[in-house]
């Protein structure tokens, strides 16, 4: 079985365009999971169908009939009609899409000295990647919390900030302003890094921070045998 989880830690360039190509066993990733979600949607209205009203039954074949339709719209080896360098562009789209929005994780305090008793307080500034089938289960489940400052806060911070991206036909994702403000990412290497459901994009700097246990291993197994983790 193929697992949908992203993991590992890659090593990237941001180029001067602020464009990034997502590694291909990511890409792969982002797309077997757009299928299934399709395959999924296509499974309910199918099922809707054959136990609905006849309109019900209508609509799924209509539906059904228009993707063939479409798929055979274009005959094989049809001359391709001159485009503006818009419409060019966007047929270089791939249609894969990732949400990205901020990284949330607490931050890490580490120690200054081996007594421990100064600390240095390092944040967790990170572009945080969702397949959109991720990112909708996020907003579905922040919908259904109670709404109070807390909660309209942390709306702001991930879905407020986020933004739908697109893949080229290279894999490369245009990275959002806003975003690598936040992140500190600029032109050059940043590093990416697999998170189960989802990845996130780090400023070299910040990672190299991050990635520093030493002072902090202890708990870091602790964490680990108290959680009760077996597999």
């Amino acid at each position: 079985m193929i697992s949908l989880n992203f993991g590992g830690e890659h090593k990237n360039t941001v180029d001067a365009k602020y464009r990034l190509s997502i590694p291909f066993r990511f890409r792969e990733k982002l797309e077997m999971r757009e299928r299934i979600e399709d395959e999924k949607r296509q499974d309910e209205r199918r099922r809707a169908a054959e136990g609905g009203t006849l309109d019900d039954i209508k609509e799924y074949i209509e539906k059904a009939i228009g993707r063939e339709i479409e798929k055979a719209s274009v005959p094989a080896g049809a001359e391709k009609k001159k485009t503006s360098a818009k419409e060019e562009s966007e047929e270089k789209k791939s249609g894969q899409r990732v949400w990205m929005t901020k990284g949330l994780e607490p931050p890490v305090k580490k120690p200054l000295d081996d007594k421990k008793t100064k600390y240095e307080v390092i944040l967790k500034q990170f572009i945080w990647c969702l397949p959109p089938d991720v990112f909708d289960r996020l907003v579905t489940a922040i919908d259904a919390l109670p709404k109070n400052e807390a909660t309209i806060e942390l709306r702001n911070h991930l879905i407020r900030s986020a933004h739908e991206v697109e893949l080229d036909q290279g894999g490369r994702a245009l990275l959002p302003q806003q975003l690598r403000s936040y992140a500190g990412i600029g032109t050059g290497e940043v590093i990416m890094v697999g998170d189960g459901a989802t990845f996130q994009l780090w400023s070299k700097k910040n990672y190299e921070q991050l990635v520093d246990t030493r002072g902090r291993e202890e708990q870091i197994f602790a964490t680990y045998t108290e959680s009760g983790i077996s597999i």
